[in-house]
């Protein structure tokens, strides 16, 4: 057991980040949507890249993180009945993020 103080990071500089996505139905200002903003601009830095996707609209929250560097993409899903064609668009982002 090491009894020094040799601290190392998660993710040395040779690691890519960990990719992280979140999905949601909107990013228009509401409890989750503020949530989801917080944890993201809280734990940003070399360990972690995030990407946001929203299955309607950008919406004001998405703009904000937009404006901070995070990669946010909106769907413009209907919310009834959802269409095939964004469900599949959500698929193939995913796929391509490889969280």
């Amino acid at each position: 057991m090491n009894s020094g103080s040799d601290c190392t990071s998660i993710h040395p500089s040779d690691t890519p980040p960990a990719t992280i996505a979140h999905v949601i139905s909107g990013l228009n200002p509401g409890g989750a949507e503020l949530t989801l903003e917080r944890l993201v601009m809280g734990t940003t830095g070399p360990s972690f890249r995030h990407h946001v996707v929203s299955l309607t609209q950008i919406g004001e929250i998405g703009l904000r993180l937009q404006s901070a560097g995070v990669q946010v993409d909106a769907l413009g899903m209907q919310r009834i009945p959802p269409r095939v064609n964004g469900l599949v668009r959500l698929w193939q982002l995913l796929r391509s993020t490889r969280p």
